[in-house]
């Protein structure tokens, strides 16, 4: 941790991301006018007294590019948890479960 703390990190309550993407890539030409819409929310609910428990979700929905292609449709959550004790025996768990 190079002598910071969990605490002294920006995104104390957590973070997220969304994006929109297009089905063609960089190597194909757009055969639909379908979008992918990606999101993540990470919460840590607890930012006192454990700073390193983390609740996440992940949302990944949208149609392929083609006929063939793939439809997407994922839910991920996950739960984390890292001790900043200051001992070499830093305690690292996670929980990730699918839906």
């Amino acid at each position: 941790m190079c002598g910071r703390r969990l605490t002294d990190y920006p995104g104390r309550y957590g973070s997220f991301s969304l994006g929109i993407y297009n089905g063609g890539g960089y190597h194909a030409k757009e055969k639909n006018q379908n979008k992918v819409l990606e999101g993540r929310l990470t919460l840590r609910p607890l930012p006192a007294a454990l700073p390193g428990l983390q609740l996440s979700y992940f949302g990944l929905v949208g149609k392929g590019n083609q006929a063939a292609e793939p439809h997407w449709n994922a839910h991920l959550g996950m739960v984390s948890y890292e001790d900043d004790h200051p001992s070499d025996d830093r305690l690292q768990a996670t929980l990730q479960v699918s839906f």
